[in-house]
């Protein structure tokens, strides 16, 4: 190990899918990346992810898509129902056709399956070193290099990339950017042994929409969990007031759900990515509503596109970001948006709802699918 006044090639701060990614994809390279963690030990946390095609084709280049893919599941479909009736508007073909049209597989899984696999790669991984219970703070940048301190001792480094999440605290300490209270909550359950039925089944993912609510689940773990997610107003002072505008079979399930109330939270893509040799990366610098399920394939293809940028201009890091920085922009603000629309569509009432409803029944399920080609198809460069 280098003494702690040694310059670090590369510094990163947070060990989750964004800076497990960016260290993997930079030590496949032979860069040397030191991997600053402020939890002293890896727990399992969160609940279910979606890992849309886009995603999986960067795991895949990263030589993961098979561990991956051996903890989760590719759902056959995604159902759209009316939350107070059950009527199926449509179903979004997954599965193969996912696979055939492009090239990688649509996958649900445990958050916690996802950082095993990432996390098993990174220790097997010589030029990666993890530090644990050592939070980076007091970060000052300077012409060309990064001084910081992590669990109370000084350290330097050629770059840092801060994916400390969506409550950064060195995005605040060097823009003062704070994440933003959208006033709404996502209730986040997951069920054992689940009752599936047609409705609710373990080879789909359901997305049932209500007045200003909507639920969403889908199976984990070879079907023996369900992860559920219910999305209303911050006012609703408990689950229980949303679920009664949804169908007796969808309370039924529920009924022994044990909800976790997570305030949405955002960070607007617009602002400062960078602040010399300090990048944000994932949720530090554009975390989203959850309603377009990308998050996490963010994170995984900032991870991969910042490693290609930096290989693509040797010796010129702050060209390399600044070039990393625009290209992902364009791309973040639009998923953004996207969250942010379907958001609104979700949550429709009375007329508004009936005209929605009408229109989704009418387009053919592989048309649905075909809409989000701009964002399923993406592929780097």
């Amino acid at each position: 190990m280098p003494a702690k006044t040694d310059r670090i090639e590369i510094a990163v701060a947070g060990a989750g899918i964004a800076g497990l990614t960016v260290s993997l994809c930079l030590a496949s390279q032979g860069k040397s990346v030191r991997l600053f963690e402020k939890a002293g030990t890896f727990t399992e946390i969160g609940a279910g992810i979606q890992l849309s095609p886009n995603a999986m084709q960067i795991l895949r280049r990263m030589g993961l898509d098979k561990p991956v893919e051996a903890d989760a599941i590719a759902p056959d479909a995604i159902e759209l129902r009316v939350g107070s009736s059950s009527r199926l508007l449509a179903s979004i073909p997954l599965g193969d056709t996912c696979r055939e049209r492009y090239g990688a597989p649509y996958l649900v899984i445990h958050r916690a399956d996802l950082m095993q696999v990432l996390l098993d790669a990174a220790r097997q991984n010589r030029n990666i070193e993890i530090i644990r219970a050592a939070e980076i703070k007091d970060v000052r940048p300077g012409a060309d290099d990064v001084s910081f301190t992590a669990g109370g001792e000084p350290f330097r480094a050629g770059l840092l990339l801060a994916a400390d999440g969506i409550h950064s605290s060195i995005r605040q300490s060097l823009t003062g950017q704070s994440a933003g209270d959208l006033g709404k909550t996502a209730w986040r359950a997951s069920l054992e042994d689940p009752a599936f039925s047609e409705m609710v089944s373990a080879r789909r993912t359901g997305l049932w929409l209500g007045k200003a609510a909507h639920l969403v689940h889908y199976p984990l773990r070879a079907g023996r969990n369900l992860n559920l997610v219910l999305v209303g107003n911050r006012e609703a002072a408990a689950p229980h007031f949303l679920l009664t505008q949804f169908h007796s079979s969808v309370r039924t399930l529920v009924a022994d759900a044990k909800w976790t109330p997570w305030p949405l939270m955002h960070v607007d893509p617009g602002g400062d990515w960078l602040s010399g040799r300090v990048a944000f990366i994932g949720d530090a610098a554009h975390a989203m509503l959850p309603t377009a399920a990308q998050g996490g394939a963010m994170a995984v293809e900032d991870g991969f596109m910042l490693a290609h940028c930096l290989r693509s201009s040797p010796g010129r890091p702050d060209a390399a970001l600044a070039e990393w920085a625009q290209i992902r922009k364009s791309r973040v603000s639009a998923v953004a948006r996207q969250a942010k629309f379907n958001l609104g569509v979700y949550g429709l009432s009375g007329p508004a709802a009936a005209a929605r409803n009408l229109a989704i029944s009418m387009i053919p399920g592989n048309r649905h699918l075909a809409r989000l080609d701009w964002l399923f198809g993406w592929q780097p460069e």
